[in-house]
């Protein structure tokens, strides 16, 4: 059951990205939309899950704790993934990000238990030559080197709190022995739906911008695209979240990120036409051989 729930988690995975990378593309006009955008299907959210949960119930401190901290890192996650979408490849952009998986893999070594093995430490050091053959190919290929050094330290920087949000819902759930698994979930989309309501209405009013997303042209398509992203949001954290009790961090977070790179590399190529240079071939290959041998035991 554990595996064919990690399945799942990839595929609504996949998913969510996708659902960022076409708001960016037909939909984001400034700050105050995607923030808008990000309040809305996290507010659906928790609303469905509310609904099936019929409330809240008692809810344990770990759980408050957890998922409010989760809440707090999806939300710079987010901001940070959709920035370096915008501004590089989304083959290369997702590569990097899969490396936050190292953050609660460290947590399951020093808290949980779990081990790493010999070819894990290979996976490791295979993370040089990668990221040397991503940034030399990104330079060849753009035309503005200052972009493409913002555009690595937005992932970089969102590798932090990605892999912050993974360690949270680790923790919470190997603490609690995968319980409360719909109520940090409420908690947490709450903690983002309000943030980014805020933000929202902050940028509205002081900076000027304008949200358009449920003008007549836009809306059906808008919502359409927002009620994708709540089903991917609520059941792939769902299956993401029943796993992490049940398979160790270094093998579930390799194998996530490795099959949501194919996915993000193939959907990159084919419908948003991003060019693959031999360079970027390399980086890709060798960044897939290092994800897969960080899986191994």
């Amino acid at each position: 059951m554990a595996w064919l729930a990690l399945v799942g988690a990839i595929v609504l995975y996949s998913s969510q990205t996708l659902n960022i990378k076409l708001f960016n593309l037909y939909f984001f006009e400034n700050s105050a939309c995607y923030f808008f955008y990000t309040m809305a299907y996290n507010t659906l959210a928790m609303a469905l899950l509310l609904a099936v949960n019929r409330g809240l119930g008692t809810i344990s401190t770990v759980t408050w704790i957890a998922a409010t901290l989760y809440g707090l890192f999806v939300i710079g996650a987010l901001l940070l993934f959709s920035l370096a979408l915008r501004a590089g490849p989304m083959a290369f952009t997702s590569l990097i990000t899969s490396f936050s998986m190292l953050v609660p893999i460290a947590v399951g070594c020093l808290f949980w238990g779990e081990t790493i093995a010999v070819t894990q430490i290979f996976g490791l050091i295979l993370l040089l030559p990668t990221l040397w053959l991503i940034n030399n190919a990104s330079v060849r290929t753009e035309e503005n080197r200052g972009a493409n050094l913002r555009w690595l330290m937005l992932c970089f920087a969102n590798v932090l709190f990605a892999g912050g949000f993974l360690a949270c819902s680790k923790t919470q759930q190997m603490a609690l022995q995968g319980a409360e698994i719909n109520e940090f979930l409420i908690i947490n989309f709450f903690v983002i739906a309000l943030i980014t309501g805020l933000i929202a209405l902050w940028r509205v009013r002081k900076k000027g911008e304008s949200i358009r997303l449920l003008t007549h042209d836009k809306r059906r398509k808008f919502l359409l695209l927002v009620g994708c992203m709540t089903i991917g949001a609520v059941f792939g954290n769902i299956c993401g979240l029943y796993v992490s009790s049940r398979l160790p961090a270094v093998i579930q977070f390799p194998i996530q990120s490795s099959a949501g790179l194919l996915t993000f590399a193939v959907v990159g190529a084919v419908f948003f036409k991003e060019k693959l240079t031999g360079r970027s071939v390399a980086g890709l290959v060798v960044g897939l051989a290092s994800i897969i041998l960080l899986g191994l035991q």
